[in-house]
C-alpha cells in the first residue's frame, strides 16, 4: 500500500474535465462546417431577398413608365405627329428590352431563391437533427456531471474512511509492536522462571535424598545396635506380612447377577478397591469424596473429605489400616482407616496424580503423576524420599511383589519398570500396546502384570521376559477413558475389565478366552473394577455414580 502513487481530486477533477472536452470537441465538429453554410446561406437568401425587392420596385417602375410612355405615343399617334415617330420606337424598343431583361433577371432569381430555399430548409433539418442530438449529448453529459459528483464524494469518503483505517492501521501496529515486545519479554522471564524452579526441583530432591541417605544410614546403624533384640520384630513382622495376605489365593468364582447397586457418588466413579478382608470397599469420584461401603450390606460407613478436585485413584494398604486417595489437586491424602482422619497430606508434585500404590511392606507409597515425575514417600514421617523423571505422563503406579519392582503405565503407550531402591528405570517395553496406557496391576503370584489400554486390548506381561504372553480382546470391548482400570480375580485365574458400553468382560487369564460378559448392570462407561479377596463378589463402578456389586 505504501508504494502505490495516490491521485488527489483536483486531479481526477481535471482529467474528467478534459475528457468530456474532448467529447463534446469530437461531437461539435462535424456540425461546424454544417452551421457555417447555413449562416452564409441564411446571409444570401437575405441579400437575395432585398435584390428582389428592388428589382421589384424597378419593374414596377418600369411598367408605369411603360404604361405612361404607351399613352403618350397613343396620343402622339391620334394626333398624327409623326416626328418623333422614329425615336419613340427606338425608346420603346429599349425599354421593352429593359423590361424583358428584368423579368429574366427576375426570373433567374427566384429560381435561385427557390434554390436557396430549398437548401436552407434541408439545412435546418439537418441543423434540427444536430441540434436534438446535441440536447442529447448536453443531457449524457449532464448525467456524467451528477455522476462524476457522486464519485467525487464518494471519493471523499473513502478518503475519509482510508485516512481513519490508516491511522488505526498504525495504532494497531504499535500496539503489536509493543505488544510482541511485552510478550518477548514475558516468554524470556518464563524461561528464566522454567530454569530457576527447576533448578529449585532439582536442588530439594537432591536434598532429599541427601537427607533420606542419612536417615537410611541412621536406621541401618540403630538396627545394628538392636540386633540382639530384633528376632521378636522380626517374628512379629512376618506374622503382619502373612496376614495381609488373608484371602489371596482364594478360589474366585464368575458372577453372574446383581446383588446391589448403590449409588456411591456425584458423577464419576474412577477408582475402586476392597480391603484384605473383603469386607470394606473404598470408592474415590469427581464429586471429590472418598467413601467406605459395608460390602455385606451395600451402605456407607465412612465419608473422606479433604481432597479439593476429583479424587483418580483409590488403595487400602496391605495392612488396611490406611486409605489413600489420589486426586487432580496435586497431592495425594492418606487417611487412618477406623479413625477416618487425615494422616498425611502429601504435596510435591505440580501435575493431576492419576495413580499411587502402596509397597507390602506397608512403609512405603509410589505415587505417579501427568507432571511426568515419580515420587517414592515416606508412609510414617510423610515426606518424599525420591523423586525421578519417568519421561511421560503416568495413569497408573503398582508395586510388584516378588520382584521388587515398581510398574507404570503412561500416555506414550510404554510399560515402564523401575527398581525400588535405586527407583532407576530398569526396562520400558514401547510395542505392547498401540496406544495410551491406561492401568496397570500385578498378578497374586507377582509374575506378570496386566496393562489396559485406548486400543481396546488388556496384556499380560511376564516380568521375567518384559514381554506380552496373553491378549484380552472382543470386538465390543472398549476402553472410554484414559484411566479406565482393569483387574486379576483374587486367585489370578481371570482378568476383568469393563467398557464404554456399560458391560463388563471377565476373561480366562491363561487362555485369553471370554468366559463372561455382564451386560446389564450399568446404561453408562465402566471405569474401575474390583475383585473381592474371597473370590465370591466383584464390585464395577461407571459414569453414572454407581456401584454394581455381582454374585455368583
Amino acid at each position: 500500500m505504501g508504494g502505490d502513487k495516490r491521485v488527489t481530486p483536483d486531479e481526477t477533477r481535471r482529467s474528467v474535465s478534459l475528457l468530456l472536452r474532448q467529447r463534446n470537441e469530437r461531437q461539435v465538429a462535424p456540425f461546424r462546417e454544417l452551421v457555417g453554410g447555413f449562416r452564409v446561406l441564411a446571409k444570401t437568401n437575405v441579400e437575395l431577398s432585398i435584390r428582389n425587392s428592388e428589382l421589384e420596385q424597378n419593374n414596377t417602375i418600369l411598367r408605369l413608365d411603360n404604361t405612361r410612355i404607351s399613352s403618350e405615343l397613343a396620343t402622339i399617334q391620334s394626333d398624327g405627329d409623326g416626328k418623333c415617330t422614329a425615336e419613340v420606337q427606338a425608346k420603346c424598343e429599349k425599354l421593352e428590352k429593359d423590361l424583358m431583361d428584368s423579368w429574366r433577371v427576375n426570373s433567374e432569381n427566384a429560381k435561385h431563391i427557390m434554390d436557396m430555399s430549398r437548401k436552407l430548409k434541408e439545412a435546418n433539418e439537418d441543423l434540427l437533427l444536430k441540434v436534438e442530438e446535441l440536447e442529447k449529448a448536453e443531457e449524457r453529459i449532464g448525467d456524467l456531471d451528477a455522476r462524476l459528483a457522486k464519485r467525487e464524494e464518494e471519493l471523499k469518503a473513502l478518503e475519509v474512511t482510508h485516512d481513519l483505517m490508516k491511522n488505526e492501521f498504525q495504532s494497531v501496529r504499535v500496539q503489536l509492536i509493543h505488544t510482541q515486545e511485552e510478550m518477548a519479554k514475558v516468554t524470556k522471564e518464563n524461561d528464566d522462571l522454567i530454569e530457576r524452579w527447576m533448578a529449585s526441583k532439582m536442588a530439594q530432591a537432591e536434598k532429599i535424598n541427601e537427607i533420606n541417605e542419612m536417615y537410611m544410614t541412621a536406621v541401618r546403624a540403630q538396627k545394628q545396635a538392636q540386633a540382639a533384640q530384633a528376632g521378636t520384630s522380626v517374628v512379629r513382622k512376618a506374622s503382619e506380612d502373612l496376614s495381609s495376605y488373608a484371602g489371596v489365593g482364594s478360589k474366585s468364582n464368575l458372577p453372574r447377577k446383581v446383588k446391589k447397586v448403590i449409588s456411591a457418588h456425584r458423577g464419576d466413579v474412577n477408582s475402586i478397591d476392597y480391603d484384605s478382608s473383603g469386607s470394606l470397599l473404598v470408592s474415590g469420584g469427581i464429586d471429590k469424596f472418598v467413601k467406605l461401603w459395608d460390602t455385606r450390606a451395600g451402605q456407607p460407613t465412612t465419608t473422606l473429605s479433604g481432597p479439593v478436585q476429583s479424587v483418580m485413584s483409590v488403595r487400602f494398604s496391605p495392612n488396611d489400616n490406611l486409605v489413600m486417595g489420589a486426586s487432580n489437586d496435586h497431592s495425594i491424602r492418606l487417611w487412618a482407616t477406623r479413625e477416618g482422619r487425615v494422616r498425611h497430606t502429601l504435596t510435591g508434585h505440580v501435575g493431576k496424580v492419576f495413580g499411587g500404590a502402596f509397597s507390602q511392606d506397608n512403609r512405603r507409597l509410589v505415587s505417579g503423576s501427568h507432571d511426568r515425575t515419580l515420587k517414592i514417600w515416606d508412609i510414617e514421617k510423610g515426606y518424599c524420599t525420591n523423586t525421578v523423571f519417568c519421561f511421560s505422563s503416568c495413569n497408573d503406579v503398582v508395586f510388584t511383589t516378588l520382584t521388587n519392582m515398581i510398574a507404570t503405565a503412561h500416555m506414550d503407550s510404554t510399560l515402564r519398570f523401575w527398581d525400588i531402591k535405586s527407583v532407576t528405570m530398569v526396562h520400558d517395553v514401547q510395542n505392547l500396546h498401540t496406544s495410551k496406557l491406561t492401568s496397570v496391576e500385578a498378578s497374586p503370584d507377582g509374575q506378570t502384570v496386566l496393562t489396559c489400554s485406548r486400543d481396546g486390548t488388556l496384556k499380560l506381561c511376564d516380568l521375567r521376559t518384559y514381554a506380552a504372553v496373553q491378549t484380552y480382546k472382543d470386538p465390543n470391548f472398549r476402553v472410554g477413558l484414559d484411566w479406565v482400570k482393569a483387574r486379576f480375580s483374587s486367585d489370578g485365574q481371570y482378568v476383568v475389565g469393563g467398557s464404554s458400553d456399560g458391560v463388563v468382560f471377565i476373561w480366562d487369564t491363561s487362555t485369553g478366552e471370554l468366559r463372561k460378559s455382564l451386560a446389564n448392570g450399568h446404561k453408562k462407561t465402566v471405569i474401575c473394577v474390583s475383585w473381592n479377596p474371597l473370590g465370591h463378589q466383584l464390585a464395577t463402578a461407571d459414569r453414572d455414580g454407581n456401584i454394581v456389586l455381582w454374585e455368583p
